[in-house]
């Protein structure tokens, strides 16, 4: 079957931006479930449109958009499971972010989560983690003294919602993020003229050598067009101040 027609298959879901007889790699929508207990996830789309199984290796949060891999066969399945299992495979996020604080140009993040009740928590008691940032561009304080920034995300360990309570831990939290945040969600007014209902959080590619060729693989997807606007309005209201 040719790409077109798979791509027609997926175009509510997501982008194929890679393909051959190992892997499939796509470009994820926000609210989308990677794997679930019932039907219709991106896994069971993926089959529908290739009719072949799929096997899923790593996840995105529903709410997260982006890069994600899945292997065609179940020996790939394994030699990718234990690469990122080694860690041998680096995930680059983009998201947008605020505090009450002017942002560090870089820094890192070791705070252990635990899973509690089925809710990831900063915990002592929890799995360590590990996370790298990188601000690629900062904005003067808004109203209430709220300093956005665009950041750049290095996982290094990958425990579930890992990112958003790195932010956290270090006093901020993502645009959207209603399910850690909600309490603090005051954000600029006027922002919200801009603002999409969606997490600012984006899995911008993945860099792996292919399981079976040894191949080096780039494997990025398109940043969201939502992330863009946000970022033009904060450039024009903070150049009229």
């Amino acid at each position: 079957m040719r790409l077109s027609a798979i791509q027609a298959k997926l175009s509510a879901c997501c982008q194929v931006i890679y393909l051959d007889d190992h892997v499939v790699v796509v470009d994820k929508y926000a609210g989308i479930l990677c794997q679930s207990d019932g039907c219709r996830d991106l896994k069971w789309m993926l089959e529908q449109a290739l009719d072949r199984p799929v096997y899923v290796v790593h996840r995105l949060d529903a709410a997260t958009s982006g890069v994600v891999i899945f292997a065609l066969t179940s020996t790939v399945a394994a030699i990718l499971n234990q690469a990122f299992a080694e860690r041998t495979v680096t995930k680059r996020y983009v998201l947008l972010a605020l505090r009450h604080q002017p942002w560090p140009a870089n820094f890192e993040v070791r705070r252990a989560i635990e899973n509690r009740q089925g809710q990831p928590i900063l915990s002592d008691r929890g799995k360590k983690a590990h996370t790298r940032f990188v601000v690629e561009k900062a904005w003067p304080a808004l109203s209430q003294k709220l300093h956005y920034a665009l950041l750049f995300a290095e996982p290094i360990t990958g425990r579930t919602h890992q990112i958003r309570l790195h932010i956290e831990a270090e006093g901020g939290w993502i645009v959207g993020d209603v399910q850690h945040n909600s309490a603090k969600l005051r954000h600029y007014r006027g922002a919200q003229v801009v603002l999409k209902r969606r997490l600012y959080l984006h899995a911008e590619s993945l860099t792996l050598s292919h399981p079976v060729t040894g191949t080096p693989l780039l494997l990025e997807g398109k940043r969201p067009t939502a992330f863009s606007q946000l970022a033009a309005y904060l450039d024009r209201v903070t150049t009229k101040r």
